[in-house]
């Protein structure tokens, strides 16, 4: 329910269409100019995200492009914010197939979402915790206004290098209040190295869910 729905496609004269859902909203970075999101919008929010990651991981599809460009919030039924989750256009199956037809060292995405292993352009290593890691930048940012690594005016390649090589600002140090299990939610979903993130979306949203309801994690 949270991923946009494709209802048609084919070719028409030689050209190749879709036709998806007619979305009345805007992008969740729209949203996110105005200033820093309330607590309770924000959880509202990624839960959605975490739903139709959860669907699409299932099915062995990795997004590769998540950012709050591509979630887009729709209002349903009188319930705002609904989610639906945009433009897989560079998404691919994580089947041995499909490793076979993609180039190394090709990388493909926007840089401040971008995991470590897809900077890196391997297609052998990425997976499912690639999205995992692209979430929690945008968590991050829901929460502070900022990116946790400064890529302004970056090259892409400085900007690689810098995912690649540098940890990402701690988040307490932009404001001490995210102390304790927030910060140990977005460090293990930042983490560089893909096998200490979390292995699934299931299993972050139920860290996030502990958190909110004053559970251990």
């Amino acid at each position: 329910a949270n991923i946009v729905q494709v209802t048609d496609f084919g070719y028409d004269d030689g050209k190749a269409f879709l036709v998806m859902d007619y979305l009345d909203g805007q992008p969740l970075a729209d949203l996110m100019e105005a200033g820093v999101l309330d607590p309770e919008r924000v959880r509202f929010i990624v839960s959605q995200v975490l739903s139709a990651l959860e669907a699409a991981h299932a099915r062995e599809i990795v997004h590769r492009d998540l950012k709050p460009d591509n979630v887009y919030l729709t209002a349903i039924s009188g319930v705002r914010d609904m989610v639906k989750l945009l433009d897989f256009g560079i998404a691919r199956i994580t089947d041995e197939q499909s490793q076979k037809m993609t180039t190394t060292g090709q990388v493909l995405g926007t840089p401040a979402y971008m995991s470590p292993e897809q900077a890196a352009g391997d297609p052998r290593e990425l997976d499912t915790r690639a999205d995992i890691y692209a979430l929690g930048v945008t968590l991050y940012e829901l929460l502070t206004g900022r990116l946790p690594h400064d890529l302004n005016g970056k090259r892409v390649d400085e900007a690689v290098r810098i995912i690649l090589h540098e940890d990402p600002v701690s988040i307490t140090s932009i404001d001490k209040s995210f102390r304790g299990d927030i910060q140990t939610i977005l460090s293990t979903a930042l983490a560089r190295e893909k096998t200490r993130r979390y292995p699934t979306a299931a299993a972050l949203g139920a860290d996030i869910r502990r958190y909110l309801e004053d559970e251990p994690i």
